[in-house]
């Protein structure tokens, strides 16, 4: 019983232009820009022995970030919800409980990954024990991430997702540059690029968050909003 037309109504076209346009543009900067920085790792000297010490670290990025990640499922609902309800109060009350939380959660595991990184890397092989300075840097990046994520969603939730696109886009010039700058250092080079990358993208977040969590949201963009496309 569900009317189907292939015709957008004029409110459809706001829909597509405020939120779905730059959550697609989101999505698609990482891939390639990862893929460009990755580029100017292995087309290095002993290149590619240094992608394989990154690729391992990296895994441990994604474990730091678990956590995270299944809170964020559940936060940008209530916020969204918030949002809709003109709670100001509350959802800056829901934000700061989530950035609390990601942070209890990854920061134990990143203490505990950065003081025993030389013997996780000993595990992978002789070889990669020298790599265990990458393995912290790629770590405290993860944990910084982290306690992005609620205010990234906030943002998402507020109906400002050319906001996050510009946050994301100005991660990844930052991550290219310091990376075409600190690659002559190998994996730690570009660890140190990502971390000091979300570093400072994290200072833009936090700000992005403060002025635009009380903002008035558009319905309509909140109602095409889902949690995968805000993480």
């Amino acid at each position: 019983g569900v009317p189907l037309s292939a015709k957008l109504q004029p409110d459809q076209w706001g829909v597509l232009w405020r939120f779905s346009l730059p959550s697609v543009l989101c999505n698609v900067i990482f891939g390639p820009m990862n893929w460009v920085c990755a580029a100017l790792l292995v087309n290095r000297p002993n290149g590619y022995a240094e992608m394989g010490i990154y690729n391992i670290t990296s895994s441990w990025f994604n474990v730091v970030l678990f956590v995270p990640g299944v809170l964020a499922q559940v936060l940008l609902p209530l916020l969204s919800s918030q949002a809709v309800e003109g709670d100001g109060r509350s959802r800056k009350k829901v934000l700061a409980l989530a950035v609390k939380a990601n942070a209890i959660a990854v920061a134990p595991l990143v203490f505990l990954v950065a003081c025993v990184s030389p013997l996780i890397m000993s595990f992978y092989g002789t070889g990669f024990r020298e790599g265990w300075p990458t393995l912290v840097m790629t770590v405290l990046a993860a944990g910084i991430l982290a306690v992005q994520v609620p205010p990234v969603q906030a943002i998402t939730a507020a109906g400002r997702m050319w906001v996050v696109f510009f946050t994301y886009a100005s991660y990844g010039v930052l991550y290219f540059g310091l990376t075409w700058a600190l690659v002559g250092w190998g994996a730690f080079g570009l660890a140190t690029a990502r971390l000091l990358a979300y570093i400072v993208n994290a200072a833009w977040v936090f700000w992005f968050a403060a002025k635009y969590i009380w903002a008035t949201p558009s319905p309509s963009a909140l109602s095409a909003a889902s949690p995968s496309e805000a993480v």
